[in-house]
């Protein structure tokens, strides 16, 4: 069986969709980057719907010096994070750099880590 290459708004949506736990019972809170509310992504490929309502709900949050793909306070997975955020006063804020295959046919990893340790200025936790 052959891996399937998913787009940045599909990697992005099973990430928000497994890291997070209850943010559809307010238990927290997710925010994605507004680049991706739109209907196309790379090389005018369509976002299926379920992707985009996935992603919803959309803002521009800066994040460090940047702009995350995704924006979290609330309750991570047990299994997604092991570490310590329990003695914070509030839900951790959780940023989330997602990669998947572009135009070039490849995957800027370097660059989602190099984004998500840049975002640990402000924030508890990046992927």
């Amino acid at each position: 069986m052959g891996t399937r290459l998913m787009t940045e708004p599909e990697v992005l949506a099973t990430t928000k969709e497994r890291l997070f736990t209850g943010h559809e019972a307010d238990s927290g809170y997710t925010v994605v980057d507004t680049q991706f509310s739109t209907d196309n992504w790379l090389d005018d490929v369509p976002i299926p719907h379920e992707v985009i309502e996935t992603l919803a709900p959309f803002n521009h949050v800066r994040v460090g010096s940047g702009y995350p793909d995704l924006v979290g306070a609330g309750s991570i997975e047990s299994d997604s994070f092991r570490g310590h955020c329990g003695d914070l006063d509030s839900p951790p804020l959780t940023v989330v750099e997602a990669k998947g295959y572009g135009s070039t046919g490849g995957v800027d990893t370097e660059t989602g880590i190099v984004q998500a340790h840049d975002r640990l200025q402000e924030a508890n936790i990046g992927f």
